[in-house]
């Protein structure tokens, strides 16, 4: 199966590790090439520009222009990644065609192959049963690995498609799209959250250093629980919170120190002022 993957430099630190991660596994790769914060095949709406970030509008250019080529495709499955995806990350050895192939989505328009960590916390026990995946349905976001059957994508295409713009209601973010068209009833969506994220990289599309951090922590603390299966909430919280104390330990160490100085500072202007 082809790789189709978004990039803004393929021969960057990120898009050569994500080729490595595709020759690695023996999945064929081609990127799509884009540019930060395009709009170009898009209506940007007044919602658009108060509810989301440039970098948000880019991403959402970058997933349309999937759309777009996976309308025109032969292939059953368009597979689509971003390029911070590490394909070699799955939990339990399970492959993209393994999936694909499921039962549970012979009749899926979408199927999604990672999901943040902080939204399973309550569906942490229905991920895996018996050492396979349970696929959940309309609640999955993040667009970071998808697969799509070209006809879906050219029935989205026909609805949501005038001339060259793509024209997406509800001035929402690209993967919050998709989930309401799963909930809507035009997309059959499932999701198996079984990809990792190469987390040390800042992320192309959506640069926070600080949001990459947190999902690293997330992800990280899910991939070991279900490797290691629990159905107790506590002791997965209680898990998360220890990964990310320990994450975050000189930001939290150093957001201590700049609360007790402000604190002392205010204290003593205070009492100046009093005075």
């Amino acid at each position: 199966m082809k790789v189709h993957w978004i990039t803004l430099d393929p021969k960057s630190q990120r898009g050569r590790r994500f080729v490595e991660g595709c020759e690695a596994v023996g999945m064929e790769s081609e990127p799509l090439v884009v540019t930060r914060g395009d709009t170009s095949n898009i209506v940007v709406t007044a919602d658009m520009r108060s509810n989301l970030t440039r970098s948000e509008l880019g991403c959402m250019s970058s997933h349309l222009k999937m759309m777009d080529m996976a309308a025109n495709s032969e292939d059953s499955w368009f597979f689509v990644c971003e390029d911070d995806v590490d394909l070699k990350g799955w939990i339990r050895g399970w492959t993209v065609e393994g999936i694909l192939d499921r039962e549970e989505n012979r009749v899926a328009d979408i199927v999604k192959f990672h999901m943040h960590a902080l939204p399973l916390m309550n569906k942490l026990s229905q991920v895996y049963a018996n050492g396979n995946p349970i696929f959940i349905k309309d609640e999955p976001l993040d667009n970071m690995a998808y697969a799509i059957r070209p006809a879906a994508a050219k029935r989205l295409v026909e609805t949501y498609k005038s001339g060259n713009k793509w024209i997406v209601p509800g001035g929402v973010a690209v993967d919050v799209w998709f989930r309401k068209l799963a909930m809507d009833g035009e997309l059959y969506m499932n999701a198996a959250p079984l990809l990792g994220e190469m987390h040390d990289l800042d992320s192309s599309l959506i640069s926070s250093k600080f949001v990459l951090r947190f999902r690293k922590v997330g992800d990280e603390t899910v991939r070991k629980t279900t490797l290691n299966p629990t159905t107790n909430r506590g002791v997965f919280a209680a898990r998360l919170a220890g990964e990310t104390v320990l994450e975050f330990k000189k930001e939290i160490a150093l957001a201590v120190v700049a609360v007790s100085a402000l604190t002392a500072l205010i204290y003593f202007a205070t009492r100046q002022k009093s005075k």
